[in-house]
């Protein structure tokens, strides 16, 4: 597959070729018509074979022209659009950029927090190194140490976001690919997935794998399927993911991709929200509680593609 700036190179290279080739036949064409002196050649012509007019010839030369100006055209309109790509990729890298400066910011003041409160809880073991309330300084201690860890590894995996122009993937090898190795629930991806294509940031495979390990973590004793799935609507396509657990409170709708919310990092919804958002796509909790998570994803018109170019697209 190409990438965003690959496009804009390939398009200048194409239009430089064609107006070569133009501007050679015109010179060609200029030396013959002078050595041959064709112009004297086709009035002579004329001349003897009077059944053909003048308007005749003006009508196929017309014709012609009309083919090049069409011609034309159709290149401009394919430039036209390899430049709308070019630009879409140079703002979602800007976007991107903005974003992980955000999250380099966010993540930063997080661990200096916790290693003040690492500081200070040390501090007050030392003055009471034995007793009951001296092992919870140092419980406290050991849980702010393992958020630090788990803060750091968390942006390790995403230093590269939006890094690379966005590119074309299909939906269910990047479902398959983000399957957990072992205890996974049974992972249902329908047929209409197999042929579709999204062009996302290349860290959509860990998007889907962060949506089926939330699934694992709060789904509950109930959790049995998560399903992959999509429908198109007007011009604009929607891929859900849903489960059969416990689903997400009232409550924690409202904060769910909220920076910093969550019982592991704190991370985890608020990066795919920030993934997805490099490419204009939108996700949402559309669930009953109670009756299963439901994870909606809204992905814009020129972003997704299906069907038999889909397919070859993906066997190239």
């Amino acid at each position: 597959m190409e990438s965003g700036d690959q496009k804009p190179a390939r398009a200048r290279s194409t239009a430089k070729r064609d107006l070569i080739v133009i501007i050679a036949a015109g010179i060609i064409v200029f030396f013959i018509s002078a050595y041959f002196d064709i112009s004297t050649h086709i009035i002579r012509f004329l001349d003897n074979y009077n059944y053909l007019q003048l308007d005749e010839i003006f009508t196929v030369a017309l014709i012609f022209v009309i083919g090049f100006a069409l011609f034309s055209l159709r290149r401009w309109r394919e430039l036209g659009q390899e430049n709308k790509e070019r630009r879409a990729a140079e703002e979602a890298l800007t976007l991107a950029n903005k974003k992980l400066s955000l999250l380099n910011s966010i993540t930063r003041h997080d661990i200096v927090n916790q290693l003040t409160a690492l500081r200070g809880f040390l501090q007050l073991s030392l003055a009471k190194p034995t007793d009951e309330q001296g092992r919870r300084y140092i419980e406290k201690e050991l849980d702010a140490a393992e958020r630090i860890s788990r803060q750091i590894l968390f942006t390790r995996e995403y230093q590269d976001i939006g890094m690379k122009a966005p590119v074309w993937q299909n939906a269910a090898e990047v479902i398959r690919k983000a399957r957990p190795e072992s205890g996974t629930p049974v992972l249902v991806i329908g047929s209409e997935l197999e042929t579709l294509e999204i062009l996302a940031d290349g860290l959509l495979e860990k998007v889907i794998f962060n949506l089926v390990d939330n699934a694992m973590r709060h789904g509950g004793e109930s959790l049995t399927t998560i399903r992959f799935s999509a429908r198109e609507t007007h011009d604009t396509l929607l891929l859900f993911c849903e489960d059969d657990g416990a689903g997400v409170s009232l409550e924690d709708k409202a904060r769910l991709f909220t920076q910093g919310y969550g019982k592991n990092t704190g991370y985890g919804l608020f990066l795919i929200r920030e993934i997805l958002s490099i490419t204009g796509i939108t996700i949402h909790e559309t669930g009953t509680p109670g009756a299963g998570a439901r994870f909606e994803m809204t992905i814009p018109p020129g972003n997704f593609r299906k069907g038999f170019a889909a397919a070859l697209s993906t066997a190239l």
